[in-house]
């Protein structure tokens, strides 16, 4: 969906970090430091090929992820695992703290800022990325509809 894209490019773009209105286009993103000795272990779940490419699709058309390395997308295709919201729920909060990444799967979302829906996003939408890369709290809500609704999590 056209509307879709352009919602979230309105807020990714006056809503970087913390809420701070910006109108200056973004340069660049740098992450906290990771310790190389601490080891990581990533759990892979399965999924189908059509799941995995909604995923994909969502990285790629995202503005902060597009430019993700193949290995790096992949990397979150294979974490991802799938949950179901229940009707009317939220998967997050505005001015909450975030650490995972979302793409719907199946079903409709609001968009909520400031209490005003913005608008909705429909299968195949990355969210949450911002709380992420940026080390800030959410900038907006997503509400699932009302009726159960299935979003793709990245798993901690």
């Amino acid at each position: 969906m056209q509307g879709d894209q352009a919602l979230l490019s309105t807020i990714q773009e006056h809503y970087t970090m913390a809420g701070q209105l910006n109108i200056n286009k973004k340069q660049g993103v740098s992450g906290q430091s990771v310790d190389p000795a601490k080891s990581f272990k990533m759990n892979k779940v399965d999924k189908d090929f059509r799941s995995k490419q909604l995923i994909k699709e969502a990285l790629a058309e995202n503005d902060f992820l597009k430019n993700l390395s193949s290995g790096q997308v992949r990397e979150i295709i294979e974490c991802m695992e799938l949950k179901r919201v229940a009707a009317g729920c939220y998967v997050i909060r505005e001015g909450d703290s975030g650490s995972h990444l979302y793409v719907s799967s199946q079903g409709e979302y609001e968009v909520i800022k400031d209490g005003k829906v913005l608008g909705r996003l429909g299968a195949g939408k990355a969210f949450g990325e911002l709380a992420i890369l940026y080390n800030c709290k959410r900038t907006a809500s997503i509400k699932g509809e009302q009726k159960p609704t299935f979003v793709w999590k990245c798993l901690e």
